[in-house]
């Protein structure tokens, strides 16, 4: 399995995720903690654990709830300069295997699609300086460009973490799948493609 932590501040806007369940408390410093929460998020495929400390009135974070649970990692987006060099690492050294390649020509990107044990990768190597990819890769060089999380249902993700405040944009629809994007203000600087598999 998959283990990915996250570790953020008790107010951070990962705590807008929509109905999660804390399975352990636990304070990180022997001072009383009313502002200095440390919130860890593991996401072993997306099977969400969070530790936290309490209050001062025995009161910790309560988020509880069910359709969370059914959120998964679908993929991790990374942006490459060179496709075949990126295809040939990933395979030769990190023992994965190339699923899929193709030309996306409406977002001016190559895409391959890349299994390392249970991880799924998007190599996206842009066809333009002028794609989104190529900009990031310009602004930011290579790397991890989004993280896409499977949802079960787009709408009611959207309309959840719209309502914790979280800037989502709309729909687009694909041949068998629908995405929407959280904008990395929402999330410390992180792209969140989510999809549901229709």
């Amino acid at each position: 399995m998959s283990v990915m932590w996250l570790v953020l501040l008790e107010n951070a806007p990962i705590l807008a995720l929509p109905k999660v369940s804390i399975k352990s408390v636990a304070c990180v410093n022997t001072s009383p903690c009313t502002h200095n929460r440390l919130i860890v998020v593991e996401f072993g495929l997306l099977d969400i654990s969070m530790r936290a400390c309490q209050d001062e009135g025995g009161q910790g974070v309560t988020l509880s709830g069910e359709w969370v649970k059914d959120i998964k990692l679908d993929h991790v987006g990374i942006a490459v300069k060179n496709m075949k060099e990126a295809v040939e690492l990933f395979e030769h050294k990190l023992g994965g295997r190339c699923l899929s390649q193709n030309v996306v020509e409406s977002q001016k990107i190559k895409s391959a699609k890349v299994e390392v044990g249970q991880v799924q990768f998007e190599l996206m190597e842009p066809t333009s300086p002028e794609s989104v990819v190529g900009k990031f890769i310009a602004n930011r060089g290579e790397g991890i460009h989004h993280l896409s999380l499977q949802v079960p249902d787009l709408g009611k993700a959207i309309q959840s973490y719209r309502e914790k405040g979280m800037e989502v944009g709309q729909i687009i629809s694909g041949e068998n799948y629908r995405v929407a994007f959280v904008h990395p203000r929402s999330v410390f600087g992180i792209l969140l493609e989510l999809i549901e598999r229709i």
